[in-house]
């Protein structure tokens, strides 16, 4: 568990380096519709974290993982997890 702390410490730091950086560079899109600007449950970095320790365990399928991995044995490094439909929405 040690190794997933280390890797998402990783990826938050670069996460958050990224929001600054892209702060003052994203464009209006004049007649766009208007969204919803929510705050998720769950982190860009927890997000990508989760994706990171998929593709080192080898699962074959995304939702399994999710369900039977992330969900149950992991649940208490990723208290705030959403239902898979929401994971793969964000």
């Amino acid at each position: 568990m040690r190794f997933y702390f280390e890797i998402f410490c990783l990826i938050d730091d670069f996460c958050k380096e990224y929001h600054k950086a892209e702060e003052g560079h994203i464009l209006d899109e004049k007649g766009a519709k208007k969204r919803r600007k929510r705050k998720f449950k769950m982190d860009d970095s927890e997000v990508i974290t989760i994706l990171v320790i998929f593709h080192l365990k080898q699962y074959r399928s995304l939702k399994r993982f999710y369900i039977n991995y992330v969900q149950k044995p992991i649940k208490k490094e990723f208290p705030e997890t959403v239902s898979y439909n929401r994971f793969i929405e964000l």
